[in-house]
């Protein structure tokens, strides 16, 4: 047994029978490199990660490499889950130094943490064109004891220029109708016609993307983004992408069609997916978006929520090394087993069973997805289309039943507080956009339940669930907005006053008078303390530092604080004008100052009887930026007799007095 053992992290744990000396990251590693003069091996990877486990059993788990790695290296293993402030500060350095990144990363670093080699994943053996990761143990082991002044020197070099820094003046971007037009038009561009999305395989989902583009086009009714957005989410809820039986999404596609996926399911995936499909239900009334908003928030309460509230981190993408999603897979066989008769046809049809399937580990086996429609299934086999929809759903029931007998993907239990803020905010989203508000109630019980773990956040909050582990800024900008929307939702100031705990908290340790916030608190880690870092790109989920900027303006909007619109629009003094050309990573960016710019959606809702049926017509009506305020708590007092007031891009119209008067406003706006 390694260190890893005692650690908290299920994948550290899981590396604890390995070979390998591996240590947990902390200052002890960077001592012992420089008392033994050994460069340091860092692995980072993830529980959920397919291509980390292939390494662990191909090298990490191999004898004569351990022996390697002990003789030659000091190891350490990070969880890129438990410490992103680290992923992504060595993602830069080896995508610098080799054009790769990505998981499992393998950095070798000097014995002051500053990287000199690295790659990604790296085969047992030498291959054509590749050496095997024993060879490359040696050879980099080789050069750091023979040319170690040129090390250092290449890891300096490589480490001053990643430095971050401020945009010069004049490189700014510019909070203006231009600026975000021409960011769509970037945004766009690299839209599929055909499959939708953007860009060709691997393809990611790009949630921060996706709303802006639903922001701008509920705003302006721009018929051509109101394709973009039908178009892709038509096509990833078709696709094999979205698990058809259990519901929720996978990570990415590796195809461009949305075909096959990665099959493991992160909770910031699924999270930003249920507010998107929701919203879109809201705003479309489309019903293939209402049922993938359904059946993400109910995966989600099946397999990533805890009982006593809050929600897990993932669920991983294989039972065994030896699978590559066969839990999520089926082969015709199978589905012949579980079905009979027309059930088997209408399967076959409907999510394109056949024999030759897609996984290039077992061929039989075929990812589900939809492929016909039911009226043109009803059609072939001369059945009315009702019958056939009664048939199918029986069919889907009996493969739901018959895939639960098989073993279930591990789950990681951790709950991190920034996955969790996003979940709160989806759960509320959806609960009123879909008028279920029993998700209105595991998303209170989830944030009161870290609201307690963290002392109502007056002194910050923790990275995780019970860990007391200092946050991240993304952790205080995630549970900010959750804040922020558990009270817009309730009405309940403890929430307000809740969300200005974080905001001063978050300020007090990641903030910077000259603009934006520093990802990780000063002090907090040598290594990250000394390249403090303020991330403005969406990698994949949203920005931190527009995230929190963004709740700094919906709390500007709420308390009338300046310093806080201030602070939201010096957030974007972060952002180089270049970024527009990569507004698909910067979407984040857009949005927040599409808030700042627009006369967003303002609801001040009266108190009295009926203020818990307005806020939930007002939370039904997808608006974008919208902020609900309660009369009498830091807005104006309403008319007599009125039950809400409604704002909406320099418009105040006539108070209403009905959630039925207010619902068919919001609609008409």
């Amino acid at each position: 047994m390694n260190q890893l053992g005692a650690q908290k992290s299920a994948y550290l744990k899981s590396a604890a029978h390995q070979p390998v000396d591996w240590m947990p990251w902390g200052d002890g590693v960077f001592q012992r490199a420089r008392r033994e003069s050994k460069p340091v091996l860092l692995d980072i990877g993830a529980v959920w990660c397919h291509w980390c486990h292939v390494m662990d059993r191909e090298s990490y788990e191999n004898a004569d490499t351990a022996q390697i790695i002990n003789e030659r290296f000091v190891a350490v293993k990070v969880d890129r889950d438990e410490r992103p402030d680290l992923d992504l500060r060595y993602q830069r350095m080896v995508s610098a130094l080799s054009g790769q990144g990505g998981w499992p990363l393998t950095a070798f670093l000097t014995p002051d943490g500053k990287c000199f080699y690295g790659g990604s994943y790296f085969p047992p053996e030498n291959m054509i064109g590749r050496p095997g990761f024993p060879t490359v143990l040696t050879k980099v082991a080789e050069f750091f004891q023979e040319s170690r002044d040129k090390v250092d020197q290449a890891a300096q070099e490589l480490y001053d220029a990643l430095t971050e820094t401020t945009p010069e003046s004049g490189d700014q971007i510019r909070i203006s109708s231009d600026t975000i037009s021409a960011a769509v038009n970037h945004m766009t561009r690299g839209f599929d016609p055909l499959n939708g999305g953007f860009g060709n395989a691997p393809k990611f989902f790009h949630c921060p993307a996706l709303m802006t583009i639903m922001a701008l086009w509920r705003a302006d009714k721009d018929q051509e983004l109101g394709s973009v957005l039908r178009h892709t989410l038509r096509q990833m809820a078709d696709g094999g992408v979205r698990d058809h039986l259990a519901g929720g999404f996978h990570r990415y596609s590796v195809d461009a069609t949305w075909g096959v996926p990665h099959f493991e399911k992160m909770a910031y995936d699924n999270a930003d997916l249920l507010k998107i499909y929701s919203a879109a239900y809201s705003a479309t009334g489309e019903e293939k978006f209402l049922d993938a908003a359904r059946e993400t928030a109910r995966f989600t309460r099946e397999t990533l929520m805890d009982p006593a509230g809050g929600f897990y981190a993932s669920q991983d993408a294989d039972i065994n090394l030896d699978d590559d999603g066969d839990h999520y897979t089926w082969s015709a066989a199978e589905a012949a087993a579980a079905l009979s008769g027309d059930e088997l046809e209408i399967v076959r049809r409907r999510y394109g069973l056949r024999e030759q399937g897609d996984m290039g580990h077992d061929p039989a086996r075929c990812v589900l997805r939809v492929v016909e429609p039911f009226e043109s299934i009803a059609a072939a086999m001369k059945i009315k289309q009702g019958e056939v929809e009664r048939t199918f759903g029986n069919a889907r029931r009996k493969m739901i039943e018959a895939r639960a007998k098989r073993k279930m993907p591990f789950v990681d239990t951790t709950m991190y507080t920034n996955w969790n803020g996003m979940f709160i905010s989806a759960f509320l989203a959806a609960g009123g956009f879909l008028g279920d508000y029993t998700l209105w109630q595991d998303a209170r019980r989830a944030f009161d339940r870290f609201a307690t773990d963290n002392n109502n956040f007056v002194s910050g909050v923790a990275r995780s669930l019970g860990s007391g582990a200092a946050g991240l800024l993304d952790d205080y900008a995630c549970m900010l907005m959750a804040a922020l929307d558990m009270y817009e939702t309730s009405g309940e100031t403890k929430y307000l006053e809740q969300a200005m705990s974080i905001r001063k908290a978050a300020w007090e340790k990641f903030g910077d008078p000259v603009g934006g916030y520093f990802d990780a608190e000063s002090g907090a880690d040598p290594i990250v303390s000394a390249n403090r870092v303020k991330p403005t790109q969406d990698a994949p989920s949203p920005s931190p530092v527009m995230t929190m900027a963004y709740g700094d303006f919906r709390l500007y909007h709420h308390i009338g604080a300046r310093e806080l619109e201030e602070s939201a629009r010096m957030a974007l003094n972060l952002v180089s004008k270049d970024s527009v050309q990569h507004a698909l990573f910067y979407a984040s960016s857009i949005h927040l100052m599409d808030f700042i710019m627009s006369d967003s959606c303002q609801i001040t809702v009266a108190e009295g009887d009926k203020a818990a049926r307005m806020l939930k017509a007002a939370k039904g009506v997808y608006m974008p930026h919208l902020v609900i305020k309660r009369a009498g708590v830091f807005s104006a007092a309403l008319p007599e007799g009125a039950g809400a007031l409604v704002c909406y891009r320099g418009t105040c119209h006539p108070p209403v007095n009905s959630p039925e008067e207010l619902t068919a406003l919001l609609r008409s706006l």
